[in-house]
């Protein structure tokens, strides 16, 4: 597949996931623009796995997403207008497409 292809097919299995308001570009990061974490984020990457056979076994899910309980309350933080620094690493749809290009996870680069 090339990058186009995969991104559309990415851009496909996010949609549902996510408001229609936002936009999927290949600089979302998926918790953090996209609000997509907890059981979300695992059905998310089942759903990569399963229809384009990634491999993420070598992915620390808690390193980029909050677990369902998490979820929750950094919702409710937000509606109340308290905003504090997500601890969770940024996960791009363009290091996605860069995981399922090569077939397997591997660590985004340090930020610079």
């Amino acid at each position: 597949m090339s990058n186009d292809e995969i991104f559309g097919a990415l851009r496909a299995m996010i949609e549902p996931f996510i408001r229609k308001s936002l936009v999927v570009s290949r600089a979302a990061a998926i918790y953090h623009d996209l609000g997509i974490g907890g059981d979300d984020a695992g059905e998310l990457l089942d759903a990569i796995h399963d229809r384009l056979g990634t491999d993420f076994r070598d992915l620390h899910f808690d390193r980029y997403f909050p677990n369902e309980g998490e979820v929750f309350s950094e919702h409710i933080l937000k509606l109340l207008g308290f905003r504090k620094k997500a601890k969770w690493r940024r996960l791009t749809v363009g290091h996605l497409i860069d995981v399922i290009q090569k077939g397997a996870w591997f660590e985004p680069p340090a930020p610079l």
